[in-house]
C-alpha cells in the first residue's frame, strides 16, 4: 500500500510539474505554444492531459476517501469537471483535426487520443459509484453519463481500428516509432471492458434503492450486469488479438534510437485495460488461467514501465529528447519579442 501511495503522489508531481512548464512555455513562446496545439504531429497528445486528470481521480477514489480526506461528494464534482474537461479538450480538437484532409498512409493508432478521454468516462464512473450512497439520485446521474459518454468514446473510438486494419493491409505492420502506437489499438477494446462489468456490476443495487420507471427493477439491473460481462469477454479476444498484432512484429520494427524513446510510453497505459478485465472476469468466473493470464500482462506492464523509463533518463542525460537546437530557441525568443530579422544559417 505504501508503495501505491508512493507512485500515486509521484503521478500528481509529475503532472504538476509538466502542467507548470507548458504554462511558462506558453507565457514565454506564446507563437511555439500556439504552432504546438495546432501541430498536427502534436495536437492529439493534448487529450492525454484529461488522461492523467482521470488517473488522478482514480487513485483519489483508492487513498483519499478511505483515509477521509475526500468525501464521495468532492468526488462527484470532480467527476463533472472531468466531463467537462473531456468534452472541451476532445471535440474541438477532434473537429480542427478533421477540418483538412488526412491521408490513410499515415494513419497512426495514437490519432485515437482524440477521444481517449471520453472512453474513461465510464471507467471512472464505476469507481465513483464505488464508494458513494447507490441510494441518492447523484448515483442514478453518474450511472447515466458513465454508460452515455463511454458509449460515445468507445463507438467513435471503435471506428479507428477498421481504418488501422486498412492502413497496415497497404503498408505492412507499422515501422519506427509508429511500431509503438500499434498498442494503442489494444486499448479501447479493454477499457470498454472494463466500464461494461464495472458499471453494470452497480445497477442492480442503483435500480433497486432508487425510484425509478417501474420496469426499471433490480432484475433488469442484473441483465445489465449480465450483458456487461458477456461484451467483456467479446472484447477481451478482441483487445488480446489486437495487442498480439502490436507485440510480434514489435523487435523487428521499432527503431532502436534514443531520440524516439518518448513513444515507448505507448506500450504501458492502453495494456491497463486488458489487465483489468482479466482480473475482473477471474474474480467472476473463479478462473486461475484468467488470474494467472493478469499476473502475467502485469508483469509485461512492469517491465515495459521500467525500460521505457530507463530508456527516457538516458536520452535526456545524453541531450537526446527535450533540447532544442540552438537555431530553434533563437526563433522562439526572436518571435517573442517580435523581430522577424533572425534567419536560421544555411
Amino acid at each position: 500500500m505504501n508503495l501505491q501511495i508512493f507512485l500515486f503522489f509521484l503521478n500528481g508531481a509529475i503532472f504538476t510539474f509538466t502542467s507548470l512548464i507548458l504554462v511558462i512555455q506558453a507565457y514565454l513562446y506564446p507563437s511555439r505554444a500556439k504552432s504546438l496545439l495546432f501541430d498536427p504531429a502534436t495536437t492529439i497528445f493534448v487529450p492525454t492531459f484529461a488522461l492523467n486528470f482521470a488517473t488522478l481521480i482514480l487513485g483519489l477514489v483508492n487513498y483519499a476517501v478511505p483515509a477521509n480526506v475526500l468525501g464521495w461528494v468532492g468526488l462527484e464534482v470532480l467527476f463533472y469537471c472531468y466531463v467537462f474537461l473531456a468534452l472541451v479538450i476532445c471535440i474541438p480538437l477532434l473537429v480542427a483535426w478533421y477540418n483538412k484532409p488526412h491521408d490513410l498512409k499515415t494513419f497512426t493508432p495514437a490519432w485515437a487520443f482524440l477521444l481517449f478521454p471520453l472512453m474513461l468516462v465510464g471507467v471512472v464512473a464505476s469507481r465513483i459509484l464505488a464508494v458513494m450512497p447507490l441510494d441518492s439520485p447523484q448515483a442514478v446521474s453518474v450511472l447515466f453519463l458513465g454508460y452515455m459518454f463511454q458509449g460515445l468514446g468507445t463507438c467513435m473510438t471503435f471506428f479507428y481500428i477498421p481504418i488501422y486494419l486498412s492502413r497496415i493491409m497497404q503498408t505492412g505492420f507499422m515501422e519506427g516509432h509508429q511500431a509503438n502506437g500499434a498498442f494503442v489499438m489494444a486499448g479501447p477494446p479493454g477499457f470498454t471492458a472494463v466500464a461494461l462489468i464495472s458499471l453494470g456490476r452497480v445497477v442492480p443495487e442503483v435500480f433497486k434503492q432508487n425510484d425509478l420507471h417501474e420496469m426499471m427493477t433490480q432484475q433488469v439491473g442484473v441483465v445489465f450486469f449480465g450483458t456487461g460481462v458477456l461484451m467483456g469477454i467479446f472484447l477481451l479476444g478482441l483487445c488480446l488479438v489486437l495487442f498480439l498484432m502490436a507485440l510480434i512484429p514489435y523487435y523487428s520494427k521499432i527503431h532502436k534510437r534514443l531520440s524516439e524513446v518518448l513513444g515507448m510510453w505507448a506500450t504501458t497505459f492502453p495494456i491497463v485495460g486488458m489487465t483489468t478485465t482479466l482480473r475482473l472476469l477471474g474474480d467472476i468466473f473463479q478462473s486461475q488461467i484468467l488470474l494467472f493470464g493478469q499476473l502475467i500482462m502485469t508483469i509485461f506492464v512492469c517491465c515495459a514501465y521500467v525500460t521505457a523509463l530507463t530508456c527516457t533518463v538516458l536520452a535526456l542525460c545524453k541531450g537526446k529528447i527535450l533540447f532544442s537546437s540552438s537555431e530553434a530557441v533563437l526563433r522562439d525568443s526572436d518571435s517573442h519579442r517580435g523581430c522577424k530579422c533572425y534567419q536560421a544559417p544555411v
